[in-house]
């Protein structure tokens, strides 16, 4: 999924309508799909914003599917069990944490 997106909830709609307008149409695409059933195995990068409990139904998923150097971005809600490679803070009125994650090579590689 080089240069595409996944929209899992059918509401969020701004958000990548500013993204596609962002970059050329040539090199992005975001489609609606269930997550738990995509491929993310080609994802350069994921963006969350779930409730605790649901990253942590996602965790096995993405160290599953998700490459060494891939990116995870979650907005407020931190992935349980990770460390963030950094965190920042957004720009809005609840001043939410953002958190980074960037997917480490399996053990003994």
């Amino acid at each position: 999924m080089p240069g595409g997106g996944l929209r899992a909830l059918p509401g969020a709609l701004a958000v990548p309508a500013r993204a596609q307008g962002a970059f050329s149409a040539a090199h992005l695409a975001i489609h609606r799909s269930d997550f738990h059933k995509a491929d993310l195995g080609p994802a350069a990068l994921v963006t969350c914003y779930l409730y605790p409990g649901g990253m942590e139904r996602l965790r096995p998923k993405l160290e599953a599917e998700l490459r060494p150097g891939a990116i995870l971005l979650s907005n407020c809600f931190a992935m349980p069990g990770w460390t963030p490679a950094a965190t920042r803070t957004a720009d809005d009125l609840y001043a939410s944490p953002v958190y980074t994650y960037v997917i480490p090579p399996p053990p003994g590689a």
